[in-house]
């Protein structure tokens, strides 16, 4: 897990080591309240010098948690702070495609 990002918090994870790559995917985890499923995370190489996280993820729940969830995390900082100041009400939804090196 990496600096910045809030912590995951329950469900089941399955890693799997394949040649020199790793797979790991979870459901039913839970980030600040937020309830984040259908998480897949890859490495292809971990042997090379810039492995890269591809990363994706699902989360649902009131859409002032999910403004949370991205102002709490590196998240804001990837995309300028554009959230900041936002405000919300009702449910929403949320996915995440990332690539990070």
């Amino acid at each position: 897990y990496a600096h910045g990002w809030p912590v995951v918090e329950g469900g089941v994870a399955e890693v799997a080591l394949r040649g020199a790559g790793m797979q790991v995917s979870a459901q039913d985890t839970r980030i600040l309240g937020v309830r984040v499923t259908g998480w897949r995370a890859s490495v292809a190489d971990l042997g090379t010098h810039d492995p890269v996280l591809m990363l994706h993820a699902n989360a649902e729940g009131l859409t002032a948690d999910l403004l949370g969830l991205i102002a709490q995390s590196p998240v804001d900082r990837m995309i300028e702070g554009f959230t900041r100041g936002m405000t919300a009400s009702g449910r929403g939804a949320l996915t995440l495609d990332m690539e990070l090196r």
